[in-house]
């Protein structure tokens, strides 16, 4: 059954839901500008979330509580992260002269894949994981291929994304881990993963 949220007429994009089902969070092109908005589902009423810079892609964290997302506020597209309600200011979680965006949390939220442009290889995967503070960024998939769009399900093990290794866009499975190999999931060409609640 398909029911319109009642929002005003814009240009949506990205959209996320927050992992109790209840919020959205939301891109919102005007003109120049891109920006992050919030809405309750129940009660729809836009909250803007970011006022400076080009924003994109955001990213409930798993408790509901921050919205991450890529802003090119301060040069490069970097990841950062606000608290859900708008309350407080944007922390720039990555410092890169390299393009990211930002992809899943694991479900503890204690680390986050992200992509990130390289001139040499193209779009890869990476992931950010912190810990006592310290932030340690490591790669996941890096090939001469383009990845992107990483997704992961929702016990943290699994992980789908992008590539267009063979010449068109696919998507793909692998252990989050790296054992297993890679299978590849569509034919044809394919994007834009989501997993149901229960993987």
């Amino acid at each position: 059954v398909e029911e319109p949220i009642d929002l005003d007429h814009r240009i949506f994009r990205n959209l996320r839901v927050d992992p109790q089902g209840e919020r959205l969070a939301v891109t919102v092109l005007d003109g120049p500008r891109s920006d992050v908005w919030t809405t309750s589902i129940d009660s729809p009423k836009l909250d803007r979330l970011t006022f400076s810079g080009f924003n994109i892609e955001p990213r409930w964290s798993p408790d509901g509580e921050w919205v991450v997302f890529a802003s090119n506020r301060d040069g490069p597209f970097n990841i950062y992260r606000k608290p859900g309600d708008g309350v407080g200011v944007a922390e720039r979680l990555l410092v890169s002269d390299l393009h990211q965006y930002p992809g899943a949390f694991t479900p503890d939220g204690g680390s986050l894949v992200f992509s990130q442009a390289h001139p040499e290889t193209g779009m890869d995967i990476w992931i950010m994981t912190v810990r006592d503070g310290e932030r340690t960024v490591l790669p996941l998939v890096k090939t001469a291929a383009n990845e992107n769009m990483p997704a992961l399900s929702p016990d943290g093990r699994w992980m789908t994304y992008i590539s267009d290794e063979t010449g068109t866009w696919e998507i793909y499975l692998r252990a989050v881990s790296g054992g297993g190999g890679v299978r590849q999931i569509s034919d044809g060409g394919g994007g834009d993963v989501f997993w149901s609640a229960d993987g």
